[in-house]
């Protein structure tokens, strides 16, 4: 937590990141997006990731962010990192978040900000039906910006690559069977992004039964 520290007294962290984070914590926490340790977030500053290491719960991080922090450095290709504290365990998802924000910061450099949450609604839907039929349900309702893709196992390449390459024009990413992941100017447009999206496949599901 000293370099965390360290970094909120030179700037490169600004208080308003923090308050962010706790704000969105509490969010998930309390619509149950985050079960157990899950739900992940990142904030590109620079060369650098502000993201949340391995089994840090939202409800711990919304009462207290620092201690759940970690800063990533990641290599100039693929997903090799260094992190700080060295002891430091990243989300199990970081190299979906080194890719994709790779990605974001060619084609929007303006958003620096990644989360990604369990929304049951979207869960059940994406599991239900095909990506494609996804897509085509959020097209019909008028929902830009919006793309899915098959399963892939939690924390895999697999995972990642897909993701990095929907963000090229996508703002949220439906993972089918798993959840959704989005990016914004703030953590809580990202979270926005996600809750829309959540809210009209909702929707759509009432219309369907």
């Amino acid at each position: 937590m000293v370099n965390l520290v360290n970094h909120l007294i030179n700037g490169s962290i600004n208080l308003s990141a923090i308050r962010q984070i706790s704000e969105v914590a509490g969010l998930l926490h309390r619509l149950k997006w985050a079960p157990s340790h899950a739900g992940n977030f990142s904030l590109r500053l620079g060369q650098m990731l502000l993201t949340k290491i391995s089994g840090a719960r939202m409800k711990q991080i919304y009462h207290n962010p620092l201690p759940y922090l970690c800063l990533v450095y990641p290599a100039h290709t693929g997903c090799r990192f260094t992190v700080k504290p060295a002891d430091a365990l990243p989300t199990e998802e970081i190299c979906a978040h080194i890719l994709s924000q790779r990605i974001i910061a060619r084609y929007r450099p303006q958003e620096k900000w990644i989360l990604h949450s369990h929304p049951g609604t979207i869960i059940r839907f994406s599991l239900e039906h095909t990506p494609d039929a996804v897509i085509s349900v959020l097209k019909r309702q008028r929902t830009l910006a919006v793309s899915a893709i098959p399963f892939f196992p939690a924390g895999s390449r697999e995972l990642a690559r897909a993701t990095a390459k929907a963000f090229r024009y996508a703002r949220v990413v439906i993972w089918c069977g798993h959840g959704a992941i989005a990016s914004g100017k703030t953590l809580r447009t990202a979270f926005e992004r996600i809750r829309a999206v959540n809210e009209q496949m909702k929707k759509e599901t009432a219309s369907e039964t």
